[in-house]
């Protein structure tokens, strides 16, 4: 995964660099919002984070080697988790489990390669 710092993107469009969105999930209370989006031609490997109190600024960009299937906002702690993966053709799902710390972006891989999240939620 890599990170990008908030707003590179000189359009002033805080959603061009996700693309096309596929999968969004909000944290209401943070007034967050995460955005897996796609480009021409691609899967969902990009996802942006977002402020949206009044206007939406993004927080950070994170780009990923597999496509993102599920994420989500952890209810109490700055956290959010990314589930991404894909089968590698034969019989194995191939990607990787993600938590992204969000007062700093750092990004931790907690399972990568031989295993993936198709679908994610927090228990307690």
């Amino acid at each position: 995964m890599t990170l990008f710092p908030a707003d590179r993107d000189a359009s002033g469009d805080p959603f061009a660099e996700v693309g096309d969105p596929v999968l969004a999930v909000a944290d209401k209370r943070r007034g967050m919002v995460a955005v897996a989006g796609a480009h021409e031609y691609d899967e969902a490997k990009t996802v942006g984070v977002f402020h949206v109190t009044d206007r939406a600024r993004r927080r950070w960009l994170l780009s990923s080697q597999y496509p993102v299937n599920a994420m989500t906002f952890h209810p109490t702690l700055p956290l959010l988790a990314v589930g991404s993966g894909e089968y590698d053709g034969g019989y194995h799902f191939e990607g990787e489990l993600l938590l992204v710390y969000l007062e700093t972006g750092t990004t931790l891989s907690l399972i990568e390669h031989h295993l993936a999240a198709r679908s994610l939620a927090w228990n307690g």
